[in-house]
């Protein structure tokens, strides 16, 4: 083929270069999000441990993002798929955004420990054979136990109040 042939031939593309540059570039952009949402989950599993659970998440969907971004490359979807490549990218943008806001900001604030007093009052009546009169005596016990309140706007506001009026 002469070179002068090839110049005048119009180049062809499955999807426009532009595209899929766009699609590289956020595909870069929710990989670092999602690498930030890792690290700040591994930072916070040193306190909980529930936050592995999240690491292990983002790390398969990062491996399964990557799958479809190399079967796109190598031309194993069609090119008529790259909606799905966008999604999956999506997805996992999304999905690193919602991990970062539940490992910054706790939704479930510590119950406040409050103490329960509770009196038993009981007497006791001894029988007298002499029948001279009858002897009452009377004994309360007092117990003070820790109980964790669920967190209740109804029963969070009702113990303050029973705290208010015990001042």
């Amino acid at each position: 083929m002469s070179k002068s042939s090839a110049a005048s031939s119009p180049l062809y593309h499955d999807v426009s270069p532009e595209y899929v540059r766009y699609t590289r570039l956020f595909f870069i952009f929710s990989g670092l999000t999602c690498l930030t949402s890792i690290i700040c989950a591994i930072v916070q599993a040193r306190e909980e441990k529930k936050f592995y659970g999240i690491i292990i998440s983002l790390i398969v969907s990062i491996f399964f993002v990557i799958c479809i971004y190399v079967f796109f490359k190598r031309r194993i979807l069609l090119a008529e798929k790259l909606w799905f490549v966008n999604l999956t990218i999506f997805i996992l943008f999304l999905q690193a955004i919602i991990y970062l806001i539940f490992v910054f900001i706790k939704p479930y604030p510590v119950p406040i420990p409050t103490t329960i007093r509770t009196t038993t009052p009981f007497s006791t009546t001894p029988f007298n054979t002499t029948n001279t009169t009858n002897m009452t005596t009377t004994t309360v016990t007092s117990t003070t136990t820790k109980k964790l309140n669920s967190w209740n706007k109804q029963i969070f506001l009702t113990k303050l109040y029973e705290q208010i009026d015990d001042i």
